[in-house]
């Protein structure tokens, strides 16, 4: 609901060396003027955060206009969050260089405050924009330095999470061993933390890096593990994610190139054989050698050869039996150093017996100690009794008074409540009546369902001249406040219809955004008084259709079933940032008989809801659209009404819902 239209186009023209003042809109320099420096950050860092997804650009540069002040006014804290903030959004606008200058700052901040939990956080930021700029080995580092803090904090669930980005950065970097390492670890992670869909995740991971490395009969192995843990928790999605990389890890199968890890292994095995070779080669020509020299001597003196081979041998006997000698040595060394070990142990326990009778000698004058100060205590408390007494009834008193003050306040809360109930009846008072709109518009429904008792969704309706004008109206804020600037929108567009007969729908909300901005200026505040609206005027002479759009969207269905969507986001009515001659745009529609069209707030595509507690989003609820358009009519409001419950299950409604529909 609370949308802030943001128009810093001159933000960046102006000079580096103007003050942080001069760079942004008057606007928003008259709001940051009233304000301290550390306010100003706050405000800042608000608007930057709102514009994080939206608007990436504006994000970063008023991030970077908060910096600027936290620097000036030394503001540690500020200058570490703003320069995270700039971090994030210049890896969107492709800035990340420039990003990496404000987290190294950072860092050292964190670094002297030893503040480990941030550190963390912004080394993990430091490593993406290092992998955006393809600098994967430093990314790593950086990743490396935050998986370090999480160990070190035990936070297992932050560590599983940056250990998957270190592993994808040794992957990029083709350090394939480290990162078999890191899945590795990151897989153990997962089954600790006992989530099943994060060990599947992981064992996928760890196999595409033993496939990336060469090992392939390991990658196999570990891919159909992971796709049997994904197949028994029922994630199709995952198990077909998997399944794809088997199948291309096959397909590399069929290529015989060899892998890094097969021409390692083939480089050991080759150097294994060419050394028994050589041993071979060096045993078998010593051996030719010496029985060619025996077979030259003559008959005696090669007797006198073998018999001194005889006397070698046994000699040879000797030696073997000299070393089995000193093997009994040894045996007996051991089990004299067993029975020392034994002795020592024996030492050990009667050592160890000594502590205990220490420790219940001391236990026991604990013992007596405590029982003496209980003794002590209880005396005190008897002394202490008759003041506690007096307590008690005046704390009677005091219960008395309350009771009577729940009971002002029970009635103060039925007063309220009713009043409320009656500002809903006001409020269903001055809508149009569906039977007379559809008069006009014979398949005309309306669903609407406010958030809390009163809405500030509303839609208002008038014929005059052969042409019908309708307005589906969404007011910044639910329950009073948004029923307040229901009733001050309704009263306007009375005015400018009804009174300056104005007509054209654009021209309706230039007027309407100017009556919005007059009223809402007296007020003096800063809050955000905006409304979404869609104005749409159908001419029964022509059968055309005019809407024109403010921060609102819809959509028309053709009899061929054709579906179209019209955008009118850019521009909401009133606001902090509205622009007082703002125009807006005509979409004119020449409809053919039984063109459906619908006009509908943000409330229904914003409901949190489903499996996943998420949006439904604007797609999913264009889909119920197009299912409500193939009923009667007459049923519409009450399928929408189903559909929401399906959707939001025990969720709380987030915002006020309106839904109108008509068919040409």
């Amino acid at each position: 609901m609370n949308k802030i239209l943001v128009v810093f186009i001159t933000f960046f023209l102006f000079a580096k060396n103007f003050a942080y003042t001069q760079t942004l809109p008057d606007s928003l320099q008259g709001k940051l003027s009233a304000k301290s420096p550390k306010e100003q950050v706050a405000y800042l860092l608000k608007i930057a955060n709102d514009n994080l997804k939206k608007n990436a650009s504006v994000s970063f540069e008023l991030a970077k206009t908060a910096n600027e002040i936290a620097i000036k006014n030394a503001d540690k804290n500020n200058e570490v969050t703003t320069s995270l903030l700039i971090a994030k959004s210049s890896r969107q606008i492709g800035k990340s260089q420039e990003g990496l200058d404000y987290i190294t700052k950072a860092i050292q901040i964190l670094t002297q405050a030893n503040q480990k939990q941030y550190l963390a956080l912004a080394y993990n930021e430091q490593g993406l924009l290092y992998k955006d700029l393809n600098k994967h080995s430093d990314a790593a580092n950086a990743f490396q330095r935050c998986a370090n803090i999480y160990e070190e904090l035990n936070d297992k669930k932050n560590l599983y999470l940056v250990l998957g980005n270190l592993g994808a950065a040794y992957d990029k970097a083709k350090q394939n061993k480290q990162a078999i390492t890191i899945f590795q670890k990151a897989k153990t992670i997962a089954e600790e933390l006992g989530d099943k869909k994060e060990i599947a995740l992981a064992t996928m991971q760890l196999g595409v890096a033993y496939a990336n490395y060469g090992n392939t009969k390991e990658a196999l192995n570990v891919l159909n593990s992971a796709k049997e843990i994904a197949n028994s928790i029922g994630n199709v999605a995952l198990a077909n994610q998997i399944q794809t990389n088997i199948d291309n890890l096959n397909q590399k199968l069929a290529v015989k190139d060899k892998t890094e890890f097969e021409k390692e292994k083939e480089r050991e095995q080759e150097q294994y054989i060419s050394s028994l070779k050589t041993e071979y080669e060096q045993i078998k020509l010593q051996s030719l050698k010496t029985f060619e020299e025996i077979e030259k001597l003559k008959i005696e003196d090669q007797a006198k050869e073998y018999r001194l081979r005889a006397i070698q041998g046994e000699y040879e006997k000797q030696l073997l039996e000299n070393k089995m000698k000193e093997q009994n040595l040894k045996l007996l060394e051991a089990e004299k150093k067993q029975k020392d070990a034994e002795i020592m142990r024996q030492n050990e326990t009667l050592a160890y017996q000594k502590r205990v009778l220490l420790i219940v000698g001391v236990s026991l004058a604990v013992v007596i100690i405590l029982l003496l100060l209980v003794i002590r205590l209880y005396l005190s408390n008897k002394r202490t009794l008759n003041l506690v007494r007096q307590q008690k009834v005046q704390i009677e008193r005091q219960k008395d008074e309350i009771e009577l003050i729940n009971k002002e306040l029970a009635h103060q809360n039925t007063i309220i409540r009713e009043s409320i109930d009656y500002a809903k009846h006001i409020q269903l008072a001055i809508l149009p009546s569906i039977n007379t709109i559809r008069k006009y518009l014979p398949d005309f429904f309306v669903f609407l369902k406010p958030r809390d008792v009163i809405s500030g969704d509303f839609y208002w309706f008038n014929h005059i001249n052969n042409k019908s004008i309708i307005a589906t109206v969404d007011c910044t804020g639910h329950g009073v406040p948004g029923a307040f600037m229901s009733l001050i929108a309704y009263s306007l567009l009375n005015k400018i219809i009804k009174e300056y007969q104005i007509t054209d729908p654009a021209q309706i909300l230039s007027q309407l955004n100017k009556e919005v901005l007059e009223t809402m200026s007296q007020s003096g505040d800063e809050l955000d008084n905006s409304m979404d609206i869609s104005i749409c005027k159908v001419d029964h002479s022509t059968n055309e259709v005019y809407i024109a759009m403010a921060g609102h969207s819809c959509i028309y269905i053709t009899p061929s079933k054709k579906i179209e969507e019209l955008d009118g986001k850019d521009y909401a009515i009133g606001g902090v940032f509205a622009e007082l001659n703002a125009e807006y745009k005509n979409f004119i529609v020449k409809a053919d008989k039984n063109t459906a069209f619908y006009f509908y707030s943000d409330g229904f595509p914003d409901q949190v809801g489903g499996a996943e507690k998420k949006k439904l989003g604007n797609k999913a609820f264009v889909g119920i659209l197009v299912k409500t358009n193939e009923i009667e009519p007459s049923q519409r409001a009450q399928y929408l009404e189903q559909a929401l419950v399906e959707w939001k299950g025990d969720k709380k409604q987030v915002d006020d819902i309106i839904v109108i529909g008509f068919n040409i």
